[in-house]
Order: C-alpha cells, then structure tokens, then sequence
C-alpha cells in the first residue's frame, strides 16, 4: 500500500494528537525517577554501612548535589509559587536593582546577593518557610 505525503502527514497528525507520551516533564515520568532514586540511595546505604574507611571527595561531591537538587524538589511542593500567593507569609520578595531579595518581616534581607530569578528568590523562600515548618514556627 502506498500513501502520498499529504496521507503519511495526516496520519501522522493524527498519530502524534493520541499519543499520550511518556515525557521528560509528567507526573508519571517523575515518579518513576524517583522511585528509582530510592532504590539507589537503598543501595548505597546498604554499601556505607557495610564499608570502612574515607569516601573520596567526588564521590562526597555527588552525593551532596544529589541531596540538594531533591531538596529543592521538595520545596517545589512545600511552598511553591501558586501556593506562597495564597498563603500569607511573613518573608516576602523584593526586586531590587540586580536582582530579586528575600526580606523578613522587618524588612532585613536574607541573602547578601540577589537572585538573578524570581524563581530562585522563591526556592530560598520555599526552604526559609520549610525550615520554620520544622522549627514548629
């Protein structure tokens, strides 16, 4: 059976707008990811506490980026965009020349540099609020 380009584009189209894909950024995608960390952190619990002697410092290296990237992941859903707006907060952002700030109630900065992002600004602010969240504040 043959098909003209016009037939093998339309099936295409087609094709692709019942495609449900499995990408890089759905939930679905996420969970398995992380489903797969926990199983590889599992592991090399399992291998620390059976092991004697130092790391070495690339692998420590890795280890605590692992541990801050799931960090900010966290603080994604802990105090995320959408929800800081409803919520009332005592911190707040100010843009400010340079950059985005967090600031206290007070007014006092909470970083001696600005954030290039709004985004960045609000992840310092999600782990201030997450760590008050712990402190029971």
């Amino acid at each position: 059976m043959k098909f003209t380009k016009t037939q093998l584009r339309q099936i295409i189209k087609e094709e692709l707008e019942t495609l449900q894909e499995d990408g890089h950024e759905d939930v679905s995608s996420a969970v398995r990811k992380l489903k797969t960390s926990i199983e590889d952190a599992t592991e090399i619990l399992q291998g620390l506490q059976a092991h004697q002697g130092d790391l070495p410092s690339w692998w420590m290296s890795k280890v605590t980026l692992a541990s801050d990237y799931l960090n900010k992941c966290r603080d994604y859903f802990l105090v995320s965009g959408e929800v800081m707006e409803e919520e009332v907060v005592d911190e707040k952002i100010e843009k400010a020349d340079g950059g985005y700030f967090v600031t206290s109630k007070s007014g006092k900065r909470l970083s001696k540099k600005p954030h290039e992002t709004k985004k960045a600004a609000l992840a310092q602010l999600g782990a201030v609020e997450a760590s008050k969240a712990r402190r029971g504040k």
